[in-house]
């Protein structure tokens, strides 16, 4: 079985159900990395069209193909148009993602960037 790197960004209204894809534990520290929105970003577009803050939340895990598929179908069946992901192979091959423009590269921080956010802290 392949492993693919899941980067994922949720806004702070989401948070609570993305914990609750496929395959997590239902917990919001699912989505730990604190995150804002940098203005003029598609993060803060989004925020704007929404009436939501700047915090967004993150996390990037490697996980079994089949893992990552389900969690990206049970995201897409709960509505998810306001999340960014992007998946990648162990060889640093773009699965997918659903970014303005793809990531430079496969490092959480390239992802972020594309995505128009800033890490603030981390929670435990």
């Amino acid at each position: 079985m392949a492993r693919l790197q899941v980067h994922l960004a949720v806004p702070d209204s989401k948070r609570a159900i993305a914990a609750t894809m496929t395959h997590l534990s239902g917990l919001v520290t699912e989505h730990s990395i604190r995150l804002t929105a940098i203005p003029g970003s598609p993060s803060a577009e989004w925020n704007a069209a929404n009436g939501q803050g700047l915090v967004w939340w993150g996390a990037s895990q490697g996980l079994e193909d089949w893992v990552a598929s389900d969690m990206m179908t049970s995201a897409f069946e709960k509505g998810t148009q306001s999340w960014f992901a992007a998946l990648w192979t162990q060889d640093g091959q773009l699965v997918q993602h659903n970014l303005p423009q793809p990531p430079d590269n496969p490092s959480f921080a390239a992802f972020l960037q594309a995505a128009g956010l800033d890490i603030q802290a981390s929670i435990p």
